[in-house]
């Protein structure tokens, strides 16, 4: 089994030979970077915090060098590729008997038949994950909950830094806030872009999301408190006043905003934005009470 070389310029002529060899390119479709920097690799298993008893779901698995590295510390690891060319080298590369299993699927799709298991198993998530797949899967881990204590991407620097601003700040959106609720978002190392093959046109950052476990939302209510962000932040301009109406409306609640929001101690005429945590799950126990 190959394990990648120390060398970035080295890995990166062995990812164009194995294109070339396999009849295939990069799709940009699908967002194919393939990380060539093996320090940048070690980081991602070591920030998972693996053990052997670990259940490791990898997205995009890609050619298998950060596969590679998973099943070194964890005997429970499943590589998730929907690029069917790189499934097949995927196949060759690891034997059927190896302690890790590959599948050809969707890797949203698979997140969503893991939610609704009916015997959950806790896994966490890796990934150099593609860009234009960034928010569903953070959407889909939100709906997880406590199933994925811990998940540890590379994602766009940028997309990085809005998920680790401070809630009540402009720097952040639905999204941020939603993970925040329950998670510890840290920012673990910068990542040049042209540690890729092929280079993407921005830098990326290694960051880690942990349960906290000290506030979690309940399954139930998993989905009434999204509505309520995002209807939150659906429009900035808007005073909290005219995006609870949105939001009761959403809800199916019955409720005057100015109420409700007296009822939580903020003030109507604030935007959604500038809410910090802790006055969204007050504001969130109140709305529940209208149920």
């Amino acid at each position: 089994m190959w394990a990648i070389d120390d060398t970035t310029a080295r890995n990166k002529e062995w990812f164009k030979s194995m294109m070339q060899r396999h009849g295939l390119a990069p799709l940009k479709r699908l967002g194919q970077h393939f990380l060539a920097d093996a320090t940048i690799l070690n980081a991602i298993v070591s920030a998972a915090e693996l053990s052997t008893s670990d259940h490791v779901i990898e997205i995009g698995a890609g050619f298998g060098t950060l596969t590679h590295k998973l099943a070194e510390h964890s005997a429970n690891v499943l590589a998730i590729e929907c690029d069917k060319g790189l499934f097949k080298v995927l196949q060759q590369r690891f034997e059927p008997d190896a302690p890790l299993q590959v599948i050809h699927s969707d890797g949203l799709k698979y997140l969503h038949s893991v939610k609704a298991a009916s015997t959950p198993q806790q896994v966490k998530l890796v990934g150099n994950i593609p860009y234009h797949i960034t928010s569903p899967l953070l959407l889909t881990l939100y709906d997880l909950g406590p199933r994925c204590p811990l998940a540890v991407f590379l994602v766009q620097h940028e997309v990085a830094g809005r998920l680790s601003a401070e809630a009540g700040t402009r720097a952040t959106g639905a999204l941020s806030v939603l993970l925040q609720l329950e998670h510890e978002i840290e920012i673990l190392g910068y990542v040049p872009r042209d540690r890729f093959w092929p280079q993407p046109d921005v830098d990326s950052q290694i960051i880690r999301i942990r349960l906290r476990g000290d506030l979690l939302i309940p399954d139930k209510d998993r989905s009434f408190m999204r509505t309520l962000v995002q209807a939150l932040f659906l429009k900035r301009r808007k005073t909290l006043k005219n995006s609870l109406k949105a939001a009761a409306t959403l809800l199916g609640l019955v409720a005057d905003p100015e109420n409700i929001l007296n009822r939580a101690g903020i003030d109507f005429n604030r935007r959604g934005e500038s809410l910090t945590l802790k006055e969204i799950w007050i504001l969130a126990d109140v709305l529940r009470s209208y149920q």
